[in-house]
């Protein structure tokens, strides 16, 4: 054995680095090394428990509890005890339980036995938490999250046990609100420091839209001074002015609103302001109610919520912003970027702005007047900048170019959503049957946007790959040969000719280290070859799957030619020559 192994914080990171790799190799490679390498036991062990997405794996440890064709799997779980759980059987499981840090208590199928389970489990640890035992089975566990829908909330009660012999933890993931909740949150909140709450259903029932469950929320999450992680489902219902001013170390904020605001939401903060002194990553998700949704329901009030709480706010210290949203026929982005504008406190501070917006029926953002996207150029120290619409938005070279001079530090840019075009409403409504338009930003656009942001790693555009004629490479990437460190390339509804070479020749010229390039929207059928009984394909959809063939192509010259540009072959003509006769060798 290798004297480096004997020092217990190299065998750690070892054991980390394949934890974190997440592949199946990596985990198969911990198991082989509990029991093969005596310095690696326990590290590999911590790596392998280290987060559970079901009690299944733990209840299987102590022979019997459980039959033994117990599926381990989150989505088939289906519990059932062969007896009652004992003390031995804790202190088996407490071996592996002590090293569990992330927990899901997962939906399971057969609800009347986890009922069961939960309680007999349960009933075991209170006994062994008490004195003089004092039985501690979770003492390092840090996160839960509890899937179980509200109407089960007496699960979560029963759970109890468990969670209060764990004064570690400090984040609390819940599927749902429901009565009955908040005493035990808040008799958690006595014995541990939450500083992560989150509510993440998708599926709202009545109860949960009511004001009264609203002011019970507001009342539970009010009361936990130390969160700093909070994140709430349908929040227009509830006192937000009351919970800016009581968590005043809050630093990052959820909202997510599904379905048309309610009348009580359009008032609830009307008569105060809403003040977030510490807050810096600010989320706001506006979707459907999946209870009610309709192919053809498209909320004309939807962005209203977003709208309305920008303008309640107080200055807010962000550094950064994300606007999800789908299904949308206003035309409030415009409206929001310049809410946005005037509500972040410190411009040169803000690091991050997302704005995904799915399905969108209308024309929400127009480029061509570039007053909304130049409101943005004051935000300077921009690492991340994401305007994705289910197709591309573009912009032009001019706008680009004055893009890529204002915002020169720049890392991630995309305009445009991978989303496939299966459907017509994620096209916008004008190209719906026609072939893809010829974009705006050229070849130019790109050596623009590729000399000002020189930090550039990730982009993702909608442009004209097809010139009518081969545009020199400008002298500073012949100069600099290749020196951006740009390493993923998407293109969206990028028009390119029928050989991939003019493509690869500039990419290679400019980006030296480019690793991938792939075009969005491709993932959709192959559609020349539909079963004959099918609709036929639009044209729209067959010129998008050609313009799929060849950029894959693309991206599979790239490597060769990276490796030609140095060896100092820079012109296209010798380039695409010499590229043809390799191909013909072969």
């Amino acid at each position: 054995m290798h004297a480096a192994l004997g020092i217990a914080e190299i065998d750690s990171l070892i054991c980390t680095e394949l934890r974190l790799d997440g592949s199946l190799e990596a985990r198969r490679g911990l198991a082989a090394l509990v029991g093969s390498c005596r310095a690696l036991t326990e590290p590999a062990l911590d790596a392998l428990w280290f987060e559970q997405d079901t009690m299944v794996n733990l209840l299987k440890i102590p022979a019997g509890l459980l039959p033994p064709d117990t599926w381990a799997c989150s989505w088939k779980s289906d519990i059932r005890f062969s007896r009652i759980p004992s003390h031995e059987d804790a202190l088996s499981m407490e071996k592996y339980a002590r090293r569990i840090r992330i927990l899901s208590a997962d939906r399971y199928s057969s609800a009347s036995d986890v009922q069961t389970m939960y309680c007999a489990f349960a009933t075991l640890l209170l006994k062994l938490a008490a004195p003089p035992n004092d039985f501690c089975l979770f003492p390092n566990l840090r996160v839960l999250r509890w899937k179980f829908p509200a109407k089960n909330c007496y699960q979560f009660v029963s759970f109890f046990g468990i969670l209060r012999s764990s004064p570690r933890v400090h984040s609390l993931a819940l599927c749902e609100y429901g009565s009955g909740m908040k005493d035990v949150v808040l008799a958690l909140a006595t014995r541990m420091k939450l500083t992560t709450l989150t509510f993440t259903s998708h599926w709202l029932g009545g109860d949960y839209k009511s004001a009264a469950v609203g002011e019970e929320i507001a009342q539970l999450v009010s009361s936990l001074p130390n969160i700093r992680v909070l994140s709430l489902v349908n929040p227009a219902i509830i006192g937000l002015d009351r919970i800016g001013a009581e968590l005043r170390h809050l630093e990052d904020l959820t909202l997510k609103m599904y379905g048309p605001p309610s009348v009580s939401s359009s008032n609830s903060n009307t008569g105060s302001r809403l003040s977030f002194v510490a807050l810096r990553r600010l989320t706001l998700i506006l979707g459907d109610d999946r209870e009610q949704v309709r192919v053809d329901d498209f909320s004309p009030h939807k962005m209203d919520y977003a709208v309305d709480f920008l303008r309640h706010c107080n200055s807010l210290p962000l550094v950064s912003f994300e606007l999800q949203a789908e299904r949308l026929v206003t035309s409030s982005l415009n409206e929001i970027v310049a809410m946005l504008v005037e509500r972040v406190a410190f411009p040169l501070r803000l690091r991050k702005i997302t704005l995904a917006l799915l399905q969108s029926m209308q024309e929400i953002f127009d480029p061509d007047a570039g007053t909304s996207l130049r409101s943005l150029f004051r935000f300077g120290n921009l690492r991340v900048l994401r305007i994705e619409l289910s197709w591309g938005v573009d912009l032009g070279d001019a706008l680009l170019r004055e893009l890529a001079m204002a915002l020169r530090r720049l890392e991630i840019f995309s305009l445009a959503y991978d989303m496939g075009y299966d459907e017509e409403d994620v096209r916008p409504c004008e190209y719906s049957t026609d072939l893809p338009p010829r974009p705006k930003t050229s070849l130019a656009g790109l050596a623009a946007l590729a000399y000002w942001c020189e930090n550039l790693q990730g982009l993702t555009l909608t442009m004209d790959f097809d010139p009518p004629t081969t545009p020199p490479l400008p002298e500073w990437i012949l100069q600099s040969r290749a020196r951006r460190p740009l390493k993923e390339f998407n293109t969206a509804d990028s028009r390119i000719g029928d050989a991939p070479w003019l493509a690869v020749w500039f990419l290679a010229a400019m980006f030296g280290q480019l690793k991938v390039v792939k075009t969005l929207h491709w993932h959709v059928h192959d559609h020349r070859h539909r079963h004959p009984f099918e609709n036929p394909s639009d044209p729209y959809l067959e010129e998008l799957y050609e313009y799929g063939v060849v950029w894959q192509q693309v991206n599979e010259l790239l490597p060769a030619a990276k490796a030609k540009f140095k060896r100092g072959v820079d012109r296209f003509e010798s380039f695409e020559t010499e590229s043809g006769d390799s191909e013909s060798d072969e």
